[in-house]
């Protein structure tokens, strides 16, 4: 199975609540299977890495989240065990299709409200 993998050219940043961060640890590391780097004491935030790339969440009293715009697309290595995770926790979620049957995807939102688009992996550049 192929790791997960954020697919963006720079480092990636959003804010989350600070009561928060158990929520947001379980989504990105259970849900989105990213590796979550060790967090830096002098900052509270959230870290996670793949490849060269990290996402960084800023843990704050109260974020700056916008639900509609930017949103994170994340290639998880497996779409259905995803929805299964979102599911058990009753989080809400879209699915939709592009042109190709490889192309679907989840929307949905992180526990902080930030927009999040889950889609398959597949091997050997079929997207």
């Amino acid at each position: 199975m192929r790791p997960s993998r954020i697919q963006a050219i720079e480092d990636v940043h959003r804010e989350g609540a600070l009561h928060l961060t158990d929520l947001l640890r379980w989504f990105y590391a259970e849900v989105a299977c990213l590796d979550e780097l060790s967090d830096d004491p002098d900052a509270p935030q959230l870290c996670f890495k793949s490849g060269q790339i990290h996402l960084r969440i800023k843990l704050v009293d109260v974020p700056q989240v916008d639900s509609t715009g930017f949103r994170l697309v994340l290639a998880v290595p497996a779409l259905f065990e995803a929805e299964e995770k979102l599911k058990d926790r009753r989080m809400p979620l879209e699915w939709s299709q592009g042109v190709d049957w490889v192309d679907r995807r989840i929307a949905t939102l992180d526990p902080a409200g930030n927009r999040v688009e889950l889609k398959q992996d597949w091997p050997f550049g079929m997207l």
